[in-house]
Protein backbone atom coordinates (compact mmCIF):
# COMPACT_ATOMS: atom_id res chain seq x y z
CA UNK A 1 0.00 0.00 0.00
CA UNK A 2 3.02 2.47 1.00
CA UNK A 3 4.91 2.01 -2.55
CA UNK A 4 1.79 2.28 -4.03
CA UNK A 5 1.24 5.55 -3.10
CA UNK A 6 4.65 6.78 -3.20
CA UNK A 7 4.03 5.84 -6.89
CA UNK A 8 0.98 7.80 -7.37
CA UNK A 9 2.41 10.92 -5.79
CA UNK A 10 5.75 10.81 -8.18
CA UNK A 11 3.39 10.17 -11.12
CA UNK A 12 1.39 13.37 -10.47
CA UNK A 13 3.95 15.53 -9.28
CA UNK A 14 5.76 14.62 -12.92
CA UNK A 15 2.11 15.51 -14.59
CA UNK A 16 2.60 19.15 -13.03
CA UNK A 17 6.13 19.89 -13.82
CA UNK A 18 7.36 23.27 -15.49
CA UNK A 19 10.20 24.71 -17.35
CA UNK A 20 12.46 26.28 -15.85
CA UNK A 21 14.73 28.82 -17.10
CA UNK A 22 17.85 30.38 -16.57
CA UNK A 23 18.09 33.85 -15.56
CA UNK A 24 14.95 33.92 -14.09
CA UNK A 25 13.91 36.39 -11.04
CA UNK A 26 14.46 35.57 -7.51
CA UNK A 27 10.84 36.81 -6.07
CA UNK A 28 11.33 38.37 -3.01
CA UNK A 29 8.03 39.59 -2.37
CA UNK A 30 6.25 36.69 -1.13
CA UNK A 31 3.14 38.49 0.99
CA UNK A 32 2.05 42.17 0.63
CA UNK A 33 2.83 43.08 4.21
CA UNK A 34 6.62 42.37 4.42
CA UNK A 35 6.76 43.91 0.89
CA UNK A 36 4.62 47.00 2.18
CA UNK A 37 7.72 47.03 4.80
CA UNK A 38 10.32 46.99 1.64
CA UNK A 39 10.98 43.50 2.69
CA UNK A 40 12.21 44.67 6.16
CA UNK A 41 10.22 41.52 7.91
CA UNK A 42 11.96 38.82 9.09
CA UNK A 43 12.04 40.22 12.78
CA UNK A 44 8.70 40.59 12.65
CA UNK A 45 7.39 37.66 10.54
CA UNK A 46 3.95 37.40 12.68
CA UNK A 47 1.88 35.92 9.36
CA UNK A 48 2.05 32.26 7.36
CA UNK A 49 4.54 34.21 5.21
CA UNK A 50 7.47 33.39 8.07
CA UNK A 51 8.42 29.99 6.06
CA UNK A 52 9.55 32.49 3.55
CA UNK A 53 10.89 35.44 5.74
CA UNK A 54 11.73 33.53 8.94
CA UNK A 55 10.66 30.19 10.07
CA UNK A 56 10.86 30.79 13.59
CA UNK A 57 8.23 33.47 13.72
CA UNK A 58 5.73 30.94 13.29
CA UNK A 59 6.30 30.05 17.11
CA UNK A 60 4.77 32.83 17.94
CA UNK A 61 1.65 32.80 15.81
CA UNK A 62 -1.42 30.87 17.66
CA UNK A 63 -3.81 28.64 16.07
CA UNK A 64 -4.08 27.61 12.11
CA UNK A 65 -3.58 30.41 9.20
CA UNK A 66 -3.95 30.14 5.71
CA UNK A 67 -2.19 33.08 3.38
CA UNK A 68 -3.11 33.55 -0.34
CA UNK A 69 -1.62 36.20 -2.61
CA UNK A 70 -0.33 37.37 -5.58
CA UNK A 71 2.63 39.74 -6.86
CA UNK A 72 1.83 42.26 -10.08
CA UNK A 73 4.95 42.76 -11.96
CA UNK A 74 4.71 44.86 -14.68
CA UNK A 75 8.36 45.22 -16.12
CA UNK A 76 8.13 48.43 -18.21
CA UNK A 77 9.64 49.24 -22.06
CA UNK A 78 13.21 48.13 -21.46
CA UNK A 79 15.99 50.72 -23.71
CA UNK A 80 19.32 50.28 -24.61
CA UNK A 81 21.15 53.19 -26.46
CA UNK A 82 24.81 52.22 -26.65
CA UNK A 83 27.68 49.59 -28.57
CA UNK A 84 27.52 46.06 -28.35
CA UNK A 85 29.26 43.17 -29.55
CA UNK A 86 26.53 41.14 -28.84
CA UNK A 87 24.42 39.30 -31.82
CA UNK A 88 24.86 36.55 -34.39
CA UNK A 89 27.97 36.87 -36.60
CA UNK A 90 26.51 35.46 -39.68
CA UNK A 91 24.09 38.02 -39.91
CA UNK A 92 26.61 40.70 -39.56
CA UNK A 93 26.60 40.96 -35.74
CA UNK A 94 29.08 39.92 -32.91
CA UNK A 95 31.10 42.87 -33.87
CA UNK A 96 31.25 46.34 -31.97
CA UNK A 97 28.25 48.13 -33.27
CA UNK A 98 25.95 51.05 -31.81
CA UNK A 99 22.38 50.06 -31.43
CA UNK A 100 19.20 51.83 -29.96
CA UNK A 101 16.88 49.13 -29.20
CA UNK A 102 13.93 48.67 -27.09
CA UNK A 103 12.21 45.42 -25.93
CA UNK A 104 8.90 44.99 -24.94
CA UNK A 105 7.11 45.42 -22.10
CA UNK A 106 5.75 42.54 -19.78
CA UNK A 107 3.97 41.27 -17.06
CA UNK A 108 3.94 38.75 -14.14
CA UNK A 109 1.82 37.17 -11.70
CA UNK A 110 3.71 34.96 -9.23
CA UNK A 111 1.69 33.53 -6.51
CA UNK A 112 2.41 32.58 -2.89
CA UNK A 113 0.72 30.30 -0.41
CA UNK A 114 1.32 29.87 2.68
CA UNK A 115 -0.11 27.51 5.81
CA UNK A 116 0.61 27.72 9.59
CA UNK A 117 -0.19 26.02 12.79
CA UNK A 118 0.57 26.58 16.08
CA UNK A 119 -0.37 24.47 19.57
CA UNK A 120 -1.01 26.78 22.32
CA UNK A 121 0.57 24.65 24.56
CA UNK A 122 3.75 23.94 22.29
CA UNK A 123 6.69 23.63 24.46
CA UNK A 124 9.75 25.78 24.12
CA UNK A 125 13.77 25.46 24.15
CA UNK A 126 15.80 28.22 25.28
CA UNK A 127 19.38 28.60 24.66
CA UNK A 128 22.15 30.74 26.12
CA UNK A 129 25.67 31.11 25.42
CA UNK A 130 28.68 33.21 25.78
CA UNK A 131 32.38 33.26 24.61
CA UNK A 132 35.42 35.20 26.38
CA UNK A 133 39.01 35.52 25.13
CA UNK A 134 41.64 34.83 27.74
CA UNK A 135 44.22 35.47 25.23
CA UNK A 136 44.66 36.60 22.00
CA UNK A 137 45.14 32.67 21.05
CA UNK A 138 42.89 31.22 23.64
CA UNK A 139 38.74 31.41 23.57
CA UNK A 140 36.34 29.72 26.24
CA UNK A 141 32.82 28.93 25.56
CA UNK A 142 30.07 28.48 27.78
CA UNK A 143 26.48 27.65 27.01
CA UNK A 144 23.42 26.56 28.40
CA UNK A 145 20.15 25.02 26.35
CA UNK A 146 16.98 23.25 27.86
CA UNK A 147 14.18 21.72 25.88
CA UNK A 148 10.66 20.73 27.07
CA UNK A 149 9.59 17.54 25.84
CA UNK A 150 6.67 17.63 23.67
CA UNK A 151 5.66 13.73 23.85
CA UNK A 152 2.86 13.31 25.93
CA UNK A 153 2.93 11.06 28.86
CA UNK A 154 0.35 8.22 27.19
CA UNK A 155 2.13 7.99 24.22
CA UNK A 156 6.01 7.85 25.32
CA UNK A 157 7.63 4.07 25.21
CA UNK A 158 11.14 2.71 25.28
CA UNK A 159 11.51 2.75 21.86
CA UNK A 160 11.71 6.67 22.54
CA UNK A 161 12.25 7.17 26.26
CA UNK A 162 12.36 11.10 26.05
CA UNK A 163 12.14 13.57 28.66
CA UNK A 164 12.50 17.58 29.47
CA UNK A 165 16.50 17.78 29.65
CA UNK A 166 19.60 20.01 30.24
CA UNK A 167 22.00 20.70 27.85
CA UNK A 168 25.58 21.87 29.55
CA UNK A 169 28.05 22.76 27.14
CA UNK A 170 31.68 24.00 27.14
CA UNK A 171 34.40 24.51 23.99
CA UNK A 172 37.60 26.39 23.44
CA UNK A 173 39.34 27.49 20.23
CA UNK A 174 43.57 28.01 20.05
CA UNK A 175 44.71 29.70 16.45
CA UNK A 176 46.53 29.96 14.66
CA UNK A 177 45.60 26.60 13.53
CA UNK A 178 42.06 26.66 15.55
CA UNK A 179 41.66 24.01 17.28
CA UNK A 180 37.90 23.99 18.33
CA UNK A 181 36.73 21.68 20.84
CA UNK A 182 33.33 21.29 22.00
CA UNK A 183 32.22 18.98 24.91
CA UNK A 184 27.61 18.65 25.71
CA UNK A 185 26.35 16.99 28.90
CA UNK A 186 22.31 16.21 28.10
CA UNK A 187 20.56 16.06 31.69
CA UNK A 188 17.46 14.69 31.48
CA UNK A 189 14.89 14.83 33.53
CA UNK A 190 13.67 11.86 35.68
CA UNK A 191 10.21 10.96 33.91
CA UNK A 192 7.46 8.80 35.93
CA UNK A 193 4.91 7.21 33.46
CA UNK A 194 2.11 5.33 33.96
CA UNK A 195 0.01 4.39 30.49
CA UNK A 196 -1.22 1.65 28.43
CA UNK A 197 2.77 -0.02 27.50
CA UNK A 198 4.41 0.06 31.20
CA UNK A 199 4.51 2.13 34.64
CA UNK A 200 7.92 3.64 35.82
CA UNK A 201 10.66 6.16 35.76
CA UNK A 202 12.80 6.71 33.00
CA UNK A 203 16.60 8.19 33.77
CA UNK A 204 18.90 9.24 31.39
CA UNK A 205 21.95 11.12 30.21
CA UNK A 206 23.86 11.58 27.24
CA UNK A 207 27.17 13.00 26.35
CA UNK A 208 28.22 14.87 23.30
CA UNK A 209 32.31 15.68 21.75
CA UNK A 210 32.93 17.49 18.87
CA UNK A 211 36.28 18.91 17.47
CA UNK A 212 37.52 20.96 14.11
CA UNK A 213 40.79 21.44 13.04
CA UNK A 214 40.86 24.42 10.78
CA UNK A 215 43.72 26.94 9.18
CA UNK A 216 43.78 29.99 7.91
CA UNK A 217 45.92 30.98 5.12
Amino acid sequence: MKIKTIFWVVVICLAFLLTGMGAGFHIREQGAKAMGMANAFVAQADDPSAVFYNPAGIAFQDGTAVSLGITVINVLETEFTGSTELGDRAAGLGVEQNVDTRARDDIFFPHNFYITSSKADSPWAYRVGMQYEMTEALDLRLGYARDNNPIPDDTVGPELPDADWNNYTFGYKAERAVFDFAYMWVDFDDRDVNNDIQAGTYKSDAYLFAANLTYFF
